[in-house]
């Protein structure tokens, strides 16, 4: 369904690909392609080539299975962790545990703003299994409009077609099973294929990738050549003995010897009246350091995660707790909630007869600079003396008490006396002074004192 695009990551089998790949001009004529252009094939390269990405990924997926999920009654804090549902969870597959299983679940999702679920059985599922985004492909009508999923197995090849049914609202194959899918926002506005599926969070990084990962074969080429060239070569005799095709071919045959970021640092031999002139003596001329640094910030930045956590030069003492604050509010708990919901929704209260009075959640206070931060701003708000015994446990996610509906006060606190104006605490004007206000307004347009206390003990 979705074309190549191979010149976002270099064919490292080849010498000649990394050199085309490399050079300044292929990187200013970079297309920012649709999504149509990129593979999600391609993105796994993304994934295995660079370390940013690895670690970003599998960082926030880590940390997200941490946190235990639970169900929970809705507009009640008690988890319950006892139900039919969360025992399939517990054993998804004959293949996969619950760890296993939402190890790939938070994985694929960050990785591939996708998720394809496969739901073995009619009625209550039997096993829960993931495909593979990359396996996927909408098939459409002459509308645009999707009629059927298709999933390519890996060994035998043979696809799985899952039809639309527009009555259960759901794409079944033959035998019964449903196949699931959690997309993120695709700004396509085309009835085509491609907007059915989320942008990966990772395409708008494409130059950044690419350019980390010239920059680390450039380094290394450094490393294995054991030398810094950086000039010009000239030819000391007169350009009349040089035809056309000579100059050609030995352009040609000092770009593959010495440019491209392999080449990087591989010393020229030149005999006859060639002569090559220095004009760089260190890579610290194209700030290297610098240039990895940044595309390391861009990278980390994208999959919100604070640069405290990327760099030790931004970390201080004061901002580390903050930093780990922000890292699990704004890149952690967002991942979970969203799969989370997508499991309610689509698993939980379609096939389960009493789940509608639950919901599908997790505990933020399980994570212990969040318990920290939500006991210091409940302790901050029992201090405005605003709030009940249970309304400030119910925060820190403790059941209820009896005789916990009061607002508890200092004793040292006491009236300095009646407010005069108690009455302002009311749903509608107090009659006075509206009947003060309507007098003004009649007065404006010239009423008589008479037609005025007519109007008001008609009112």
């Amino acid at each position: 369904m979705f074309k190549s695009l191979n010149r976002f990551i270099p064919n490292f089998s080849t010498k000649s690909s990394i050199s085309e790949s490399s050079t300044l001009a292929a990187i200013m004529q970079l297309n920012y392609e649709s999504f149509d252009n990129m593979t999600l094939r391609q993105i796994i390269k993304n994934y295995t080539a660079c370390s940013p990405v690895y670690d970003a990924t599998n960082r926030i997926a880590e940390s997200c299975l941490d946190i235990p999920i639970a169900l929970k009654e809705k507009d009640k804090q008690v988890f319950i962790y006892k139900h039919p549902f969360l025992d399939l969870l517990a054993k998804p597959n004959p293949y996969q545990d619950q760890e296993e299983f939402l190890e790939e679940i938070y994985n694929t999702y960050l990785l591939f703003n996708n998720l394809f679920i496969h739901i073995s059985g009619i009625g209550k599922p039997l096993e829960l299994y993931v495909l593979k985004p990359q396996n996927m492909e909408y098939r459409c009508d002459s509308n645009g409009y999707p009629t059927e999923l298709v999933h390519t197995t890996g060994n035998s090849g043979v696809p799985v077609r899952y039809i639309y049914n527009p009555v259960k609202k759901g794409f079944f194959d033959d035998k019964g099973s449903e196949a699931i899918h959690l997309r993120g926002y695709n700004p396509d506005t085309k009835t085509n294929t491609s907007g059915y599926f989320g942008i990966p969070r990772i395409q708008p990084l494409q130059v950044e990738i690419l350019q980390y990962i010239l920059l680390n074969t450039h380094n290394h080429a450094l490393l294995k050549n054991q030398g810094r060239p950086s000039g010009l070569i000239t030819y000391k005799g007169s350009p009349m003995d040089l035809s056309d095709e000579m100059v050609a071919r030995m352009e040609s045959s000092f770009k593959e010897m010495l440019s491209g970021a392999e080449n990087a640092g591989r010393m020229p031999f030149l005999t006859g009246d060639f002569d090559f002139k220095q004009l760089s003596e260190s890579i610290k001329d194209m700030d290297f350091p610098k240039l990895a640094t940044r595309l390391s910030e861009n990278i980390y930045k994208a999959y919100h995660i604070p640069l405290p956590f990327v760099t030790n030069d931004k970390t201080t003492m004061s901002n580390l707790g903050e930093s780990q604050v922000m890292y699990y509010r704004d890149a952690v708990f967002p991942i979970i909630s969203r799969v989370t919901k997508f499991l309610m929704r689509r698993i939980l209260h379609t096939r389960y007869g009493d789940s509608e009075k639950y919901v599908l959640a997790f505990d933020e206070t399980t994570v212990s600079v969040i318990r920290d931060q939500l006991i210091k701003d409940t302790d901050r708000i029992s201090k405005a003396c605003v709030l009940t015994t249970n309304e400030l446990r119910s925060r820190i996610g403790y059941e209820s008490i009896s005789d916990g509906d009061a607002v508890q006060v200092p004793l040292n606190m006491q009236a300095l006396g009646q407010d005069q104006f108690t009455d302002d605490q009311r749903t509608k004007p107090a009659k006075k002074q509206s009947e003060e206000y309507v007098k003004l307004v009649l007065k404006r347009y010239n009423y008589s004192d008479a037609e005025i206390e007519l109007y008001l003990n008609n009112a």
